[in-house]
């Protein structure tokens, strides 16, 4: 959580909240997940480690299972959640998140598909997802796995295979 409540920040970071104990499939949380994965890597092939955009933005899962009181400091009460913490995102004394509605992707107004993702992610931070996001299969992206010792498993989710 350090990470997400440090002061000073300079990035966003746009959340996944999964939990897929709880997914019978009308959640769709498994396909969610896929066109969220395909968004952060057309992201992490836009804008390369060399790039000063690379740091800027960070795609992050959580999973309920492993960081309940996580899901209580974003006050996710539904599912499916994308959502973004901006730079200027306080963290209260009562241990929440000061998100603004429009920091939750509304299923009204984006698809939930990468695309979605890709139209959330640039109103919310003015950053471009590549308008390419062709790359589908599974075996051309990947989680990165990162056990971040902060309190909570994070994944992060933005390189590329290889």
């Amino acid at each position: 959580m350090r990470y997400a409540t440090a002061t000073g920040r300079q990035y966003n970071m746009v959340v996944f909240c999964n939990a897929k104990a709880m997914d019978s499939g009308n959640l769709n949380l498994k396909k969610l997940q896929s066109e969220f994965k395909a968004a952060s890597y057309s992201y992490s092939l836009k804008f390369g480690p060399s790039s000063p955009e690379f740091s800027k933005l960070f795609f992050i899962e959580i999973e309920y299972k492993d960081s309940p009181e996580l899901f209580g400091a974003l006050q996710v009460n539904s599912l499916p959640m994308i959502l973004r913490i901006s730079p200027s995102t306080s963290f209260s004394r009562a241990g929440n998140f000061a998100l603004k509605e429009t920091d939750k992707m509304d299923g009204r107004r984006f698809s939930w598909d990468a695309e979605g993702v890709a139209s959330f992610v640039k109103s919310r931070t003015g950053l471009r997802v590549s308008n390419e996001l062709t790359a589908r299969n599974e075996n051309e992206y990947t989680f990165t796995e990162k056990s971040v010792q902060i309190g909570i498993r994070l994944r992060l989710v933005c390189r590329a295979k290889g």
